[in-house]
């Protein structure tokens, strides 16, 4: 999508359950026609409810990149 859009946008906003918020996300991304909107620009990602999940990520890349490097 560019700058300039052919048709009109509409702001909708819904709630889920946690337990299927990752694959009902999932399944809007394949649509390829929406955007998202962070309600939490000012918060830093660690104080965020997935901030432990982001942090074993970066944990399980640490390791990878520690056994690539040997």
């Amino acid at each position: 999508m560019g700058i300039f859009r052919s048709e009109d946008m509409f702001f909708y906003q819904f709630t889920c359950f946690k337990d299927n918020s990752w694959k009902v996300i999932s399944e809007l991304g394949k649509l390829d026609s929406l955007d998202f909107v962070d309600l939490n620009k000012g918060e830093q990602p660690f104080n965020l409810p997935y901030g432990h999940t982001l942090k074993r990520c970066e944990g399980a890349l640490k390791n990878l990149l520690m056994l690539e490097l040997e």
